[in-house]
C-alpha cells in the first residue's frame, strides 16, 4: 500500500481488499473514516477517489494488514 516505492493508487486498495478475512470493505472504510459507500464502485475501472481519500485507504489498508499479521506471529 502506501510502503510501497510508487503512488497510491486505485488498484493499492483493490489488492488490499483480497486479503479475506482480514480487509473488508467495511473495515477499510471504517479504519479510514469514511462511509462504506465510498468503496462500492472500487471494482470498475473507472474508480477514482480523490488522493486525499486514496491515501486514507492505503493507510487504513496497511494497519489492518500490519495488525493481522502481527496477531499472527
Amino acid at each position: 500500500m502506501s510502503d510501497t516505492k510508487h503512488p497510491p493508487s486505485p488498484n493499492d486498495v483493490r489488492a488490499a481488499l483480497k486479503h479475506p478475512g482480514i480487509v473488508s470493505r467495511a473495515a477499510l472504510a471504517r479504519e479510514a473514516g469514511l462511509h462504506e459507500n465510498t468503496l462500492r464502485s472500487v471494482d470498475s475501472p473507472e474508480w477514482s477517489p480523490r488522493w486525499k481519500t486514496l491515501v486514507a485507504l492505503c493507510d487504513a489498508a496497511d494497519k489492518l494488514i500490519a495488525a493481522h499479521d502481527s496477531a499472527n506471529k
